[in-house]
């Protein structure tokens, strides 16, 4: 019988504003299989630290090499039984050979087949890189005409803080006039109440006329908070055990906000969603600006939300997120695949290909690539990878590149997942000493001389070693473990 093994490790997240910040990895080996957890609590917003999720994931990880049991798995912080949850399940999923969604469906309803989940974007002008700086209206309105182009049907702005609410009434009028079928969502993040909550979201029903404000008030006042001339959506205040039938009294809330990494995990918050929709409320699918392994698990729990929804009034909401709600009083319609604005993840290329060969998985410009062509190239890269710098002396070294987004690097950057490999984002344009503090983070062992030439070299070392821009040569064998860091932009 094969040992099992368990490991923990820090890794890099971007954070709210693309800052980069630690995480901590899980993960799980059983055999041929692996799986992989994160946790990436939001400093300041998250009830738990990173040192509290890391040292509990280091407890349980001992504990579950043993194969003990762990009577006090509730007892850990929320973000390390999310890595937990998410590094079983996608443990569970491979041995299977099926999509983490699938066994999300368990907990939730019998519903229809997934699809395709539509997303939305959170507005963030370039230039506005921290809270309480108030955007100019003309990068607003550009930054919402590129995301419109690129095919997304809603976005969301934060209201909460920055700039005075008169400012923020004015740039959302103007955006509303600029853009009058755009669905808009707004996050007042709870710093409105009483009568200033109302009084704002009378301001908003009138000119703005939003789809959903996420929590104005705060997380115990929202529980008898009502107003009826604006949907609300109750984030923080989940928190609070059994808030639910509160938040669903006539005139409270219309949905939910489902953050796994706050809630403690993905079949938690199916669980949460399946008694959301038994109350009538929407079931949001978001997040804390975690990494590529949080990522992926909330749109698993996405598309198995949506495919258990009361209803076809499925959208997405904010960045990242996505809605689910059943019937109400207000219909948003059916959204198909558009471009910029689907997604469809699984942790597991191959198993996507296996389940939905046919469906859509990568659009880029006009060209759109199925889960099976994806599949096929990502299996070419790996043996790309096979092929180039087996025998390199001392193993491959961990290697940290920038990367121009292009359907090529995709297809890398998944090669590397399949084969064990961790991938961090780094951004572009960032400082000497802003990189450093990156590669001081991971332990990276070497960064790219000049990405266009595909050059890298260890770092203190003075010889390079010279690859093809997209393919870092080693075998894909020895590349477990080894950490892989890539940018795209200014949002990694």
């Amino acid at each position: 019988m094969a040992r099992r093994s368990a490991k923990v490790s820090r890794t890099i997240v971007p954070g709210p504003f693309g800052e980069p910040r630690a995480a901590a990895l899980l993960q799980l080996d059983d055999g041929d299989t692996r799986g992989w957890g994160e946790a990436s609590p939001l400093e300041s917003y998250a009830p738990d630290s990173l040192d509290e999720a890391e040292g509990d994931l280091r407890d349980w990880a001992a504990s579950w090499e043993r194969s003990e049991g762990f009577s006090r798995l509730t007892d850990l912080a929320p973000s390390a039984r999310c890595a937990i949850d998410t590094a079983l399940l996608d443990l569970d999923a491979r041995k299977a050979s099926k999509p983490i969604h699938t066994r999300l469906a368990e907990y939730l309803p019998p519903g229809r087949p997934p699809s395709p989940v539509p997303v939305c974007a959170l507005v963030t002008p370039r230039g506005v890189d921290r809270p309480g700086v108030g955007p100019a209206i003309e990068d607003v309105l550009a930054e919402t005409g590129r995301l419109v182009a690129e095919g997304f049907h809603a976005v969301k702005f934060k209201v909460g803080t920055g700039p005075a609410f008169e400012e923020h009434l004015d740039l959302l009028s103007r955006v509303r006039k600029s853009f009058p079928d755009l669905e808009i969502r707004l996050d007042a993040n709870g710093m409105w109440s009483g009568d200033t909550a109302r009084r704002h979201l009378a301001d908003l029903a009138e000119s703005v006329r939003p789809d959903l404000v996420e929590q104005p008030v705060g997380t115990t006042e929202l529980l008898s908070f009502r107003f009826a001339a604006t949907p609300i959506a109750a984030d923080e205040s989940l928190r609070l055990g059994g808030s639910l039938p509160a938040l669903a009294e006539p005139g409270a809330c219309q949905a939910v906000v489902l953050k796994p990494m706050i809630l403690g995990g993905i079949r938690p918050s199916a669980v949460l969603a399946a008694e959301s929709h038994a109350l009538g409320l929407g079931a949001i699918v978001s997040h804390t600006f975690g990494g590529p392994i949080s990522h992926a698990a909330a749109c698993e729990l996405a598309l198995a939300v949506a495919a258990a929804a009361p209803t076809d009034d499925v959208f997405a909401a904010g960045h990242g997120e996505f809605i689910c709600r059943p019937d109400r009083n207000r219909s948003c319609g059916r959204r198909g695949p558009r471009r910029g604005g689907v997604v469809v993840s699984h942790l597991s290329v191959r198993s996507a290909a296996l389940e939905a060969p046919d469906q859509p998985a990568l659009i880029f410009g006009e060209q759109t690539w199925t889960w099976a062509a994806v599949a096929n190239e990502v299996e070419a890269e790996l043996a790309r990878l096979a092929d180039q710098m087996g025998g390199h002396a001392g193993g491959p070294p961990r290697i940290a590149f920038e990367a121009t987004p292009e359907p090529g690097t995709v297809f890398f950057i998944l090669a590397l997942l399949e084969a064990g490999a961790t991938v961090v984002p780094i951004r572009h344009g960032l400082t000497d000493g802003e990189r450093q503090r990156q590669l001081d983070i991971v332990q990276s062992e070497a960064m790219p001389l000049d990405p266009s030439l595909g050059e890298i070299r260890p770092v203190g070392a003075k010889e390079s070693i010279r690859v093809d821009a997209r393919i870092i040569a080693a075998s894909s064998r020895d590349l477990e473990g080894h950490v892989i860091l890539c940018g795209f932009g200014r949002t990694g």
